[in-house]
């Protein structure tokens, strides 16, 4: 993994030009670990969803701290294992609050879309926050995950970094909500890069762009990307798409009868 967080968000935003700051992030154990200049959501009085906090720092450039106190998300704090529902029956209760909130058509969807979720039913998390932070202001040294938000043309260049570093394909994951599992989960459970598109919660609350998707990968991978990124610009993958111009274009039969008119001068 890169040590020089700086130089790799530089070259991020070099290769990517994203519009907003790429992100490391970290689960940390103890209020002991939190670090120096990350900024706590609770002091602002506030409690929030996980995907606020993301927002606040690709878009400010925060360091914030999100534990489960500053949490007001139902299914975030499920998925996150910071809150559990002692005595009641995990699966009938979010099939039911699907039905309820109006996700679902029918409770066969509700069922389909539980067992896809990524959940781990009665799971308590042993970390006791997520500090988010810009990547390239190097607060965070060993990130779980690294997150970068973009568009379908700069998501699709990571996606080819990847794959010329690693083989194989990056798989993307949709669904009506909870991508902040997708995210910050996902990537560090099952060491896979993989690519989301936002869902209901983070599009409200955590105002993502229409044309956001978000790109998140282990940080022990960043490596892999910075490279894979270097590598295929100069091989001529590039963002922005470098489109192809050299062709004699086709135009209208009115457009060609008059240019057949034409008399190039000497």
């Amino acid at each position: 993994m890169p040590t020089d967080f700086k130089e790799a968000g530089e070259v991020l935003l070099r290769l990517l030009r994203t519009n907003t700051y790429p992100l490391a992030a970290k689960f940390i154990g103890s209020e002991q670990e939190f670090p120096a200049k990350a900024r706590k959501i609770g002091d602002y009085g506030r409690k929030i969803a996980t995907c606020q906090a993301t927002s606040m720092a690709r878009r400010w450039g925060w360091a914030i701290a999100v534990g489960p106190e500053d949490v007001n998300c139902a299914m975030g704090l499920l998925a996150f294992g910071w809150g559990t529902l002692p005595g009641l029956d995990w699966r009938e209760e979010i099939i039911n609050f699907q039905l309820a909130a109006g996700y679902m058509k029918d409770r066969e969807a509700a069922e389909r879309t539980y067992d896809a979720m990524p959940l781990r039913e009665g799971w308590e998390s042993p970390y006791r926050a997520l500090v988010i932070a810009p990547l390239e202001k190097g607060i965070i040294d060993e990130p779980d995950v690294v997150l970068i938000y973009g568009n379908a043309a700069q998501i699709t260049r990571m996606v080819q970094s990847m794959v010329y570093m690693q083989g194989g394909v990056v798989k993307s994951e949709a669904q009506t909500g909870l991508s902040c599992a997708s995210e910050f989960l996902k990537p560090m459970r099952e060491k896979k890069p993989i690519y989301i598109v936002p869902g209901r919660g983070e599009r409200q609350l955590g105002m993502a762009g229409d044309d956001e998707m978000v790109f998140a990968l282990p940080g022990e991978q960043l490596g892999d990307l910075l490279t894979g990124l270097k590598e295929t610009d100069k091989q001529g993958s590039r963002y922005p798409i470098n489109q192809m111009l050299m062709f004699e274009p086709i135009y209208t039969k009115a457009i060609m009868d008059f240019r057949e008119k034409i008399v190039i001068g000497k």
